[in-house]
Parts: structure tokens; C-alpha cells; sequence
């Protein structure tokens, strides 16, 4: 099945992966993406819900909520069988007034806004979903005037662990290696692929078709370098702020992100190199709809076997224990990636 964007709106057990072992590259391919593909990302996305997206007081009265495609919000990946990473967006809503022309983010509370926790790989007829336990939103986040997210990175804790066969999470990486990752997307203009449960879009003999889909699409786009990147968005943020890699549609098929797909993850030869952030049109040279994902080698926090541990337990304390903790606030970034990427 193939997916055309509308819009985007916008065991803890620790398994080093430092190096690609795609195969074989498929460009204009669709193969069976299932728990048997070679494909990784199949094995850990996600996709969530609003836990209050029922049909009837009579729904949610008597019988719990049937999972649907259709009451999708983001999607993810699975960072340990207990912990989501996503976008800040997807967990977070930006106050009216702004600083220095930006929004600044205001996580959103379970409470308000309670999203279960679905594996994307399992048919939506048979998943069972986790119930998110607490929403962790990048400390720097915040919208910029042109309605661009920075540092759209936000986590999920969840109540209790995704059990289902098959299922495993992401693979975490050395930082330097997250560093390699992100230079060679845009160095070599890798052909990367999506999954996710987003809106889409088909024509088929002149009939369109639209709609939640009823199983886990997959789309192939390809990244551009970083100069071609910056000429289309030319962005008028701090480069500390500048965590991004573009993608662009890949012919003939000219597929691309769609609502829904945020947070979902991207992933370039066959390695989780970032998360779907939006999609944007523009009129400026030969890409006319390109998406910006945000990039892993930011978050090394979050996705590097050098700091998994302590992430791991951070994340219970700041579920279990004070929500205002400043615990989260220490995040080495920029500056020690560049550092690693340099020697």
C-alpha cells in the first residue's frame, strides 16, 4: 500500500548495534514489512492513542475502547520494553505568549491527555495496548516563529512493559557512531524509510482513497545534504538549535510523511537515525514537499550505550517521584558529539 503525505501537523537490557546490516537497498520496492522483514524499524515503532477516544458515553462506560487506527496521534519507537521516545509535540503544547519570538512547550499531563501505547508491527485487531504513566518533553523544545519545533524530542514512560512476541526495542548506538549516522544521511543522500499508522493517501484508477490505514504502512525517501537542506528552510536559528536532517520524495512513487507520523521513526540504512518531525511545502528548487526528522545524534542522552543506564533509571525516578525534578536538565549535546565526531 502506498502513502502520500497531505500535512504533517505537527528487559531494560542494553544491545550496542554499530553498524549497519541492511542487506540490500529497495528503492521503489514495497516488500511485506512484518516481524520476518529484515527491516528493524518494524520491530520497534510504535503508534498511541488518545486512551479517551471512545465512541459513546455507553463505550466508555461499559466496555473498554477497541484499538483503532483511526484515534491515532503520533507514533514512536521503543527505546526499552518500558520507555517511548517520540516528539516533543506529541506530548507537549506550546503557551500563547512567547520569549524572544519563540512558544515555549508545557508538557501535558496523563491525566488530561492519557495515550495507550500500541506496537506497530501487531495488527490493530489483535494489539494490546500500555497505558502511558508519565510525558517527558526535551528541555529546550519550543516553536519557533515559523511554526518549526525545535529540539522536538519528548519520552514516554509507560505503566508496565510492552509484551509481545516479536517485538523488540530500538538499537542503541556508541556516540560516535549516532554522530556517523547523522553525517552519512546527508554526506551520502541515503534512501530512508517510514513506518508508521499515519493518514494517507492513494490513487488507484482514478479513484482516491484517504483515510486511517488498517495496517502499518512503509514509504521510502530520500535524505539531502546538508546545504540543499538549509537553502530550502533557511533557518534563522542558533545552530545549537539545529537538530535536523531533511528528506525529500522519492520517484515514481512520491511518498512522504503525513499526519500522524510524528514521532514515528525514520531509519537510513537499516539504522535508527531520527524521528518524523513534520512535513512542509516550499517552492524553492526541485523539492516541492519535504520532511524534517529529528536527528538521534542529539539525543545521546537517550539512544547512546554510554548513557543508557543512567537514562533508564532516571526516567523511573522522574515517573515515580517528582515531576518538577531537574534531574533531566543535564543533557550533553552539541558540544560532546562534535567532540567525539572531530577526534
Amino acid at each position: 500500500m502506498i502513502f502520500f503525505v497531505i500535512y504533517s501537523s505537527k528487559s531494560d537490557a542494553v544491545h550496542k548495534d554499530d553498524g549497519p546490516s541492511r542487506k540490500k537497498r529497495v528503492i521503489n520496492g514495497l516488500p511485506v514489512l512484518d516481524l520476518n522483514s529484515e527491516y528493524r524499524s518494524v520491530k520497534y515503532v510504535v503508534w498511541m492513542a488518545s486512551s479517551h477516544s471512545c465512541d459513546s458515553f455507553l463505550t466508555i462506560r461499559y466496555k473498554p475502547c477497541a484499538p483503532s487506527s483511526r484515534f491515532n496521534r503520533c507514533g514512536g519507537s521503543l527505546l526499552t520494553p518500558s520507555i517511548v521516545q517520540t516528539n516533543c509535540h506529541c506530548v507537549a503544547r506550546f503557551a500563547e505568549d512567547r520569549v524572544d519570538g519563540y512558544r515555549r512547550h508545557l508538557t501535558r499531563t496523563v491525566w488530561e491527555d492519557a495515550y495507550t501505547i500500541y506496537p506497530g508491527a501487531i495488527p490493530v485487531e489483535k494489539v494490546t495496548g500500555v497505558k502511558a504513566q508519565n510525558y517527558i518533553s526535551h528541555p529546550r523544545c519550543k516553536e519557533h516563529p515559523s511554526r518549526v519545533v525545535l529540539h522536538d524530542y519528548g519520552v514516554i514512560s509507560l505503566r508496565s512493559a510492552v509484551d509481545a512476541r516479536g517485538v523488540v526495542p530500538a538499537p542503541v548506538y556508541s556516540i560516535d557512531t549516532l554522530a556517523e549516522i547523522w553525517i552519512n544521511v546527508m554526506a551520502k543522500k541515503a534512501v530512508c524509510l517510514y513506518v508508521s499508522y499515519g493518514a494517507y493517501r492513494v490513487k488507484s484508477n482514478n479513484e482516491v482513497k484517504h483515510g486511517p490505514p488498517p495496517v502499518l504502512l512503509h514509504g521510502w525517501v530520500r535524505a539531502l545534504n546538508y546545504l540543499e537542506c538549509r537553502e530550502i528552510l533557511n533557518p534563522s536559528w542558533n545552530d545549537s538549535d539545529d537538530t535536523i536532517f531533511c528528506l525529500t520524495t522519492q520517484p515514481p512513487r512520491n511518498q512522504y510523511s503525513s499526519p500522524g507520523d510524528s514521532g514515528s521513526p525514520v531509519s537510513c540504512n537499516n539504522q535508527y537515525a531520527g524521528m518524523d518531525s513534520f512535513s512542509a511545502q516550499t517552492l524553492k528548487g526541485a523539492h516541492h514537499i519535504v520532511s524534517i526528522s529529528m536527528s538521534t545524534a542529539f539525543t545521546i542522552f537517550e539512544n547512546s550505550v554510554e548513557y543508557r543506564e543512567a537514562f533508564s533509571i532516571l526516567v523511573q525516578v522522574f515517573s515515580e517521584y517528582d515531576p518538577t525534578a531537574r534531574a533531566f536538565l543535564y543533557r550533553p549535546t552539541v558540544p560532546e558529539i562534535r567532540e567525539h565526531f572531530r577526534g
